[in-house]
């Protein structure tokens, strides 16, 4: 059975995810939520594990497919791999 959740906000999608994810997978890195001081974070986490970036979406926002929206915004760590590099 489908079920359509795009009109659920950001924490319930999250909510329901976090129901069907086994507790310890070794392929996902499940992320909590956020509600402060998110310079620190983002450099600890980008900066400190090395990644090429993140992207930061407001808990209340609902699903838009297709298409970017104010409610997130892609943070990428100066010097971080080019997409280019990722091309076949």
């Amino acid at each position: 059975m489908e079920i359509d959740i795009t009109q659920h906000t950001l924490l319930q999608r999250k909510a329901l995810l976090a129901e069907l994810l086994d507790p310890s997978p070794e392929h996902v890195l499940a992320v909590g939520h956020f509600d402060e001081d998110i310079p620190r974070i983002v450099n600890d986490a980008v900066l400190g594990l090395k990644l090429e970036g993140l992207v930061a979406k407001r808990d209340d926002s609902i699903y838009v497919p297709g298409s970017r929206s104010r409610d997130w915004v892609k943070v990428k760590r100066k010097g971080a791999v080019p997409a280019e590099r990722f091309k076949r």
